[in-house]
């Protein structure tokens, strides 16, 4: 199979890196893929005439977590999609760490909600955002307690003295609350009490009521359509979001060179900034830096690759 645009400009650094490095002309010699259709083979070998050297081409990304991340902001967004230009931003909402499932963000009616503000570029207005739960009965002991799935349930735990029992919001999937006018606020624990009773007779209780978020209005959208977005955090360290990448990549490239040995010398070409945004790349050499032969074998060599800047690792013997 031929390298694809990609594949052909990380072997192109590669080429001009080894021809920089060791003085002598390095050249595609063979494409393993189209003579090995069947058997897991590098993508290409390199040779110089007197030595040769099998590459594998692995993309790096910014890790699981910060691709899941991503992705649920671009479905997000695509949830949001407004049928007028303007443009808004949630610039005050609860803490809300992706990914997770979105599609109780649909129910929110906060598409409704934009389309139907009147305010200028850079004002801000409150936003109901609907909310729908179950309140399941736990215990009838002389325990009065009310809680929810959240690591903040200060707004749910102040019901706690008005119930008979013990009970728990379940509202994991969702962001945690905040109600920002009183009217809100009592309104939520008047149906949380109420649901908490019905809990309490029938085993469980579904729940609905509106919570408050801050929407701004940013630029409207030049292409005709706007959108909602969401600000949320990533729960994920940057340097351990590197060395889940340059891991997952090594030992996905390890897999190519389990057959045979397809040159004096195996290599892997991890190629950066092209498929992540996030992780800097001198995350990705420190995580490099951190490995071991034993990590590496069969590999003796690791390219890190951003556009024509190259860094070779040796781990060979």
């Amino acid at each position: 199979m031929s390298p694809t645009e990609q594949e052909r400009r990380c072997i192109d650094a590669v080429l001009s890196h080894l021809c920089r490095t060791t003085q002598t002309p390095w050249q595609v010699d063979d494409w393993p893929d189209d003579r090995h259709p069947n058997e897991p083979s590098p993508d290409a070998l390199l040779t110089d005439g007197r030595e040769d050297l099998a590459l594998e081409i692995k993309q790096l990304t910014d890790g699981d977590t910060f691709h899941d991340h991503e992705n649920s902001l671009r479905s997000l967004h695509r949830r949001l999609t407004l049928d007028t230009p303007r443009n808004y931003v949630v610039i005050e909402q609860p803490f809300l760490v992706l990914p997770r499932d979105f599609e109780w963000i649909g129910r929110t009616g906060i598409r409704r909600a934009a389309r139907a503000l009147e305010i200028d570029v850079g004002e801000t207005a409150i936003v109901p955002v609907r909310r729908r739960s179950t309140v399941r009965f736990l215990d009838g002991s002389d325990l009065r307690l009310v809680v929810c799935q959240h690591q903040r349930s200060e707004e749910v735990t102040a019901l706690s003295d008005r119930v008979d029992g013990c009970f728990l919001l379940e509202d994991a999937e969702q962001p945690e609350h905040q109600f920002l006018t009183e009217r809100a606020r009592l309104v939520f624990r008047r149906r949380l009490a109420q649901a908490c009773w019905a809990a309490r007779r029938d085993g469980e209780a579904t729940i609905e009521w509106s919570e408050e978020w801050v929407l701004r209005r940013l630029r409207d959208s030049s292409e005709g359509m706007g959108k909602v977005s969401i600000v949320a955090p990533v729960a994920e360290f940057e340097e351990a979001a590197a060395i889940e990448g340059v891991r997952n990549a090594i030992h996905a490239a390890r897999r190519k060179f389990d057959s045979r040995n397809w040159a004096q010398r195996s290599a892997v070409a991890l190629h950066a900034g092209e498929q992540q945004s996030v992780v800097e790349l001198s995350l990705f050499e420190a995580a490099i830096d951190r490995l071991n032969a034993a990590d590496l074998q069969p590999l003796d060599l690791v390219f890190l690759v951003a556009g024509m800047r190259v860094r070779s690792f040796a781990f060979g013997a």
